[in-house]
């Protein structure tokens, strides 16, 4: 029985092999952002959807972030109150050594008071929104008996998410010569943040107004640094116009420049963009909002997503001469390309040019099987070298009839052997033969 068995499960196998196409990654798309003369010095522009870089310039350069920095300050919170369940409604009074020291500094706040008792939530707002350096310093004494335990704390999460060119020496952002972070490190944090809803909604929002207290006693008006210097409407000419950007978090420093973090999506496609190292110079511009308008109008406008090639289709199949399977060109995910929104998806064609006209088993893997190219018209929009992943062995058929031939030829071999030594042995008896006869004779 398990003789059986086994025999059927390796038919079974064998006939899967059949079936099985070539597997593929996702073409590496890119977008050159050279034409819109960005000002900021160091950038990277992600695609979620598809999980891929498509611009970057200076990546890698360790730089300060200035109030950057609070997005690490309100995920870490954001963190530790989920694993606590720490109600985002609860309160929090508001003390001299969330306050001290900041006018000094000359750092943003939210506008909160000593003493004044608010929600979490506000305190969250509080800190994206205005960019408030008193909101992330609650956040800290929420979190940490002091502000250097929660620095601690920020950055271990940098390492736990690999952020490993950044490091924090505060929670606000306040410039200090070991405080900084690269734009790719920027991107891992907003990539991990923004699968938070709450830290979603903070940076996607245009304007809060907190609880009502004794000190506020209407509540306190907090927009965004970022959102505020956007319109819905197309005829006001003192305000952008974006019907993409949905939100961001700014950061202004003397040392870092201008610095944004900032999210833009529309039907299905959403991009991130971490720019740094704007110039801050008087009278400053909005270099970083600028540059962020300029690419998200770009990308939306003039490119697109188009799914080129489809997820478990076969586009062609390559016999392989005494091969266990044929080449099966086909792909486990759809291929998206971004490509000129202009580009007519019904006209796209697919062609496969094999690498040879006879393929022989066995063939490694890492062999180059064929080209495949999409076209649009007589245009190619996308190429990809097909390359062997798994070696494609010889069919059981072809080893047993290889087997077959070699002890056919050693049995022909056997037989030419066999027939020489009857061959001689007759020679010899015959030759014996004749010279007893020949003695017989002499002796008569």
């Amino acid at each position: 029985m398990k003789k059986n068995v086994f025999k059927l499960t390796t038919i079974f196998l064998l006939m899967m092999s059949l079936f099985l196409p070539i597997h593929a990654a996702n073409p590496v798309n890119s977008v050159n952002l050279d034409s819109l003369s960005l000002k900021s010095q160091n950038y990277i522009l992600y695609n979620l959807e598809h999980d891929e870089v498509l611009s970057e310039l200076n990546a890698d350069a360790k730089l300060p972030q200035a109030s950057l920095t609070k997005m690490m300050s309100v995920i870490t919170a954001l963190d530790y109150f989920s694993a606590h369940s720490v109600d985002l409604n609860s309160t929090y009074t508001i003390t001299y050594d969330d306050l001290a020291g900041l006018l000094a500094a000359d750092a943003s706040i939210a506008g909160f008071v000593e003493n004044e008792t608010l929600t979490i939530m506000d305190i969250l707002y509080g800190a994206m929104l205005p960019s408030g350096a008193d909101a992330t310093n609650a956040l800290a004494h929420l979190v940490s008996p002091t502000i250097p335990e929660f620095v601690a704390l920020m950055n271990e999460k940098a390492k736990s998410l690999d952020m490993l060119d950044s490091n924090y020496m505060n929670p606000s952002g306040l410039h200090d010569s070991n405080h900084y972070t690269t734009a790719r490190d920027q991107l891992k944090l907003m990539k991990y943040a923004y699968q938070n809803e709450t830290f979603k909604t903070l940076i996607s929002t245009k304007e809060y107004t907190t609880t009502k207290t004794v000190q506020h006693p209407e509540g306190l008006v907090m927009s965004s640094t970022l959102l505020k210097y956007f319109t819905s409407d197309k005829t006001n000419a003192n305000l952008y116009y974006n019907p993409y950007l949905i939100g961001g978090k700014t950061g202004q420093t003397e040392e870092a420049g201008l610095c944004l973090a900032s999210i833009a999506s529309h039907e299905n496609t959403t991009y991130f963009m971490i720019t740094l190292n704007a110039p801050a110079t008087v009278p400053a511009g909005l270099w970083h909002i600028e540059d962020a308008n300029k690419v998200y109008l770009y990308l939306y406008e003039n490119f697109k997503y188009v799914k080129v090639l489809e997820k478990d289709k076969i586009y062609a199949a390559i016999p392989i001469k005494d091969g266990a399977s044929e080449y099966k060109v086909g792909f486990n995910d759809d291929i998206n390309l971004l490509t000129s929104i202009n580009v007519n998806t019904q006209n796209l064609t697919v062609e496969v040019i094999p690498q040879s006209d006879h393929f022989i088993a066995p063939i490694s893997s890492g062999t180059k099987m064929a080209t495949l190219m999409v076209k649009d018209g007589s245009t190619v929009v996308y190429q990809q070298d097909m390359v062997l992943e798994n070696t494609i062995e010889r069919s059981v058929f072809a080893k047993v009839l290889a087997i077959v031939v070699i002890i056919l030829k050693w049995l022909l071999v056997l037989i030419v052997i066999l027939a020489v030594v009857l061959f001689g042995l007759r020679r010899f008896n015959k030759h014996k033969l004749a010279r007893k006869r020949q003695l017989r004779s002499m002796k008569k």
